[in-house]
């Protein structure tokens, strides 16, 4: 897909959410920071969204991640992605949750959250650097995309929630 082929087709539902996550960044580039939450349950597509969504907007020129808690999915992408691009330049597009604890507000035109359910309050090995990870995001990013399913929270410390998005989304307060 980042050379440019169609590896996952989109359906009907998807691709309403592709188009206006699109609209959502578009938006957030003139000056109006964006939140949007997509909901749905295994298997209905929300990480070929996810990914459908960074290459457009890595195509598109803006500076976009792809943001997860969970490494599997990171390692599998990179395995994939071995031999077509370097690994500062994978590293670039592929990051964990903790990483925006210290980051400038709207440092990035927009990141896509995968499994955002599974967020936490605090970053860091013992759970003790930053405020919040929802909180942490929307304010790195003019346009934050969290796809969520609240029935795959696995851990008491999972704070992932459409409310929880919502509070911090609204203002930057709880």
């Amino acid at each position: 897909m980042i050379e440019g082929n169609q590896n996952f087709f989109l359906i009907d539902d998807q691709k309403l959410v592709y188009e206006t996550a699109l609209q959502l960044c578009e938006q957030a580039k003139e000056g109006t920071k964006q939140v949007m939450i997509i909901e749905g349950g295994p298997g209905t597509g929300k990480s070929v969204v996810a990914i459908n969504l960074l290459v457009e907007i890595t195509t598109r020129g803006m500076l976009t991640q792809y943001v997860t808690k969970n490494a599997a999915p990171r390692a599998v992408y990179q395995s994939k992605l071995t031999g077509t691009m370097t690994k500062t330049r994978f590293a670039a597009l592929f990051q964990g949750s903790g990483r925006f604890v210290d980051a400038e507000e709207n440092i990035f035109d927009a990141l896509v959250v995968d499994e955002a359910h599974r967020l936490n309050e605090k970053s860091g090995m013992y759970q003790n650097i930053g405020e919040n990870q929802v909180k942490e995001i929307i304010h790195a990013s003019a346009c934050s995309i969290f796809f969520i399913d609240e029935d795959q929270r696995v851990t008491l410390k999972d704070i992932g929630t459409k409310e929880e998005i919502k509070r911090w989304a609204k203002d930057g307060e709880p």
